[in-house]
């Protein structure tokens, strides 16, 4: 079941109390991201569960990390929308969209996923909560009434957040269609609005500004206002947060809402919104709070009494994604002592041990010397020490999965993934994404050619899927190249179509490459193939090869010679009973099993393991 955090009182956290390794974990060597799996998690039932609760349920995601997850107002804006795409790819929905404070930013600058957002002057003043409570890249402000001639700012202007369900301001190059309805704006739409306590603090007034444009604007007409009275007005530090009455769009494909506060004598600290679907819970949103040059020493220097606000939004599992920054400047050890200690704070925040978190390594940067890139290898190493003794993170190893593409310093290709030294272009964030969120689901996808050039393991809680298109490998479909040793530990083999493509008889698919192969997978999903049509898949653990062909016929059949005296005997039922020693009727009875054996696997789907073996198995698609 979800973990369900509500609002909580800021425990008295202090200062970051940072574990220094011991001098036995300062010369510990970890292993190079070469030598780590593409993904690892002692438990991957925890992850498998999480991802189980979204098909009925809202699960929420907190992002961890530096510029490069920074969204808005850095360069995450590619890759934090589409790990959200890829979220809603699975599940078919986005439930909630990520919290929002007052920023400027939609089309251009880019949209954060499903928002856009104004915070225009005369408006909201600083906010009196301290630096140290605020997460990363979170915005709240202090605003009063839209009264500027009597309210105490003279702001007439209030935090103006648009839902752009279909995504229509996401940066181009992200890739992200906007034909289609992300956001579920059917049903009961409300926003969910956070605001911080204060001895002197007003309430939450809100009015609804639907809109025919996908910009925000102020001049869109208010159809319905409200205020949420959460009880501000306190001595004792809380986030708390209070939902709209429904939204009604009136015909309008957008919905705008301005935030502001409810007194003209008060201030009241609004963090953010977000828009939910009461009557669509089901699926995950990702929550970015992330800011440019953090490395995790950093955000645990500057973000000690965040625990109130993270509690608040609820999550259920956490990424972590640093590394860039620390570019190996840092000890892998020392790099090991800070994600720990992140991981320590924010499962005290929520009051939960077993808190999910997901490390994700950093990808190929350019820029960094010898020296970087020998410590920088082996971050993902430290990450996976901990996952060995932690059996609720899981470590995606996102270093080798892009480098296998050809994101790295010897393929000539870096520039098709990096528009800077360290920064994705949008088709770095697609890849990325795509695979990142592959990986949490338990999957390695595999759509082109990556080439490992060492050694590859796939353990039983893996899934191999790999995509066919036409029978090009890497032009086509997927294929996976290990330069040495493939090692199947039985993970599952499954076989996607893609963009309508439909195999025929003599089609052949290299699903694999390798050097040699140890191992078979547990189970082959393959997908079904027109009628009259199977899988061969005898060549799958020789030559990684698998062939579409013709179902054989079942074999004609003669009816039987008739008996001769003294061979049958006529019961009172009308069955007969053939004697072992009659040829003709054994040999008929025979070819008889053979026939219905046939048109059984004509007919019936088959789902077995294939055994290696130089005998011929064919596979009915299923």
């Amino acid at each position: 079941m979800l973990r369900r955090i509500a609002a909580l009182a800021l425990p008295a956290l202090g200062a970051a109390v940072l574990h220094w390794p011991s001098i036995a974990s300062a010369q510990q060597t970890y292993a190079s991201f070469r030598e780590v799996d593409f993904f690892y998690s002692q438990r991957p039932e925890v992850f498998r569960e999480l991802w189980q609760d979204a098909k009925t349920q809202t699960v929420r995601v907190a992002v961890l990390g530096d510029s490069q997850e920074t969204s808005p107002g850095s360069h995450g804006f590619q890759y934090i929308p589409l790990l959200n795409y890829e979220m809603w790819k699975r599940f078919g929905n986005s439930p909630e969209t990520p919290v929002v404070g007052c920023f400027y930013y939609g089309s251009s600058p880019p949209a954060n996923w499903l928002l856009a957002g104004q915070c225009a002057a005369p408006g909201p003043t600083a906010t009196r909560l301290n630096a140290t409570q605020i997460l990363p890249n979170a915005r709240p402000m202090a605003f009063s009434t839209l009264n500027s001639a009597t309210n105490i700012t003279g702001g007439n202007r209030g935090q103006l957040t648009l839902l752009q369900h279909d995504a229509n301001g996401a940066d181009a190059s992200a890739g992200i269609p906007t034909d289609v309805s992300y956001f579920n704006t059917s049903g009961v739409v409300k926003a969910r609005i956070y605001a911080a306590t204060h001895p002197a603090s007003g309430e939450i007034a809100y009015q609804a500004r639907p809109n025919a444009s996908a910009a925000p604007s102020y001049s869109a007409a208010a159809t319905s206002s409200g205020t949420l009275t959460l009880g501000l007005q306190s001595p004792t530090f809380e986030i708390k947060s209070g939902e709209t009455d429904a939204l009604e769009f009136n015909g309008n494909h957008y919905m705008g809402l301005e935030v502001f506060g409810s007194s003209d004598s008060a201030l009241t600290d609004i963090v953010g919104l977000r828009f939910v679907n009461e009557t669509h819970p089901e699926g995950v949103v990702v929550d970015n709070f992330s800011l440019g040059g953090y490395t995790a020493s950093r955000f645990l220097s500057q973000h000690a009494n965040a625990g109130a606000m993270f509690a608040a939004f609820g999550f259920h599992a956490a990424i972590i994604h640093y590394g860039a920054n620390e570019g190996g400047s840092v000890s892998a050890a020392q790099f090991k002592s800070d994600i720990t200690t992140v991981i320590s704070r924010v499962r005290g925040w929520v009051g939960d041990s077993n808190f999910p978190i997901i490390l994700i390594a950093d990808v190929y940067e350019n820029g960094l010397t010898t020296a970087q890139t020998a410590v920088y290898d082996r971050y993902v190493g430290a990450q996976l020490s901990i996952a060995q003794a932690d059996p609720n993170v899981m470590v995606i190893n996102a270093r080798r999965l892009m480098e296998d593409i050809g994101w790295n310093a010897t393929s000539g290709r870096s520039a098709e993934f990096l528009v800077d030294r360290v920064h994705y272009t949008g088709l770095g964030a697609q890849k990325l994404s795509a695979a990142a969120v592959a990986a949490m689901m338990g999957e390695i996808r595999v759509n082109d050619c990556p080439s490992d050039p060492g050694a590859v393991t796939l353990q039983s809680s893996m899934t191999l899927v790999v995509e066919l298109g036409g029978t090009t490998a890497c032009t086509n479909h997927g294929q996976l190249t290990v330069a040495q040793a493939l090692t199947l530990n039985q993970p599952t083999l499954k076989v996607d179509l893609k963009e309508g493509f439909t195999p025929k008889t003599g089609d052949t698919f290299k699903l694999l490459s390798f050097a040699s192969l140890t191992g078979t997978f547990a189970s082959l999903s393959l997908p079904e193939l027109p009628s009259g049509l199977s899988w061969n898949t005898d060549e799958l653990y020789t030559t990684g090869t698998i062939a579409v062909e013709a179902t054989p016929d079942p074999p004609a059949t003669s009816p039987p010679p008739a008996a001769e005296p003294g061979t049958g005997n006529a019961s009172g039922n009308g069955s007969q009973t053939v004697s072992s020693g009659g040829g003709g009727s054994a040999n008929y009875f025979f070819l008889v099993l053979l026939g219905l054996t046939a048109l059984l696997r004509k007919l019936v789907k088959i789902s077995v393991a294939p055994f290696r073996t130089r005998a011929r198995h064919t596979f009915v698609g299923q």
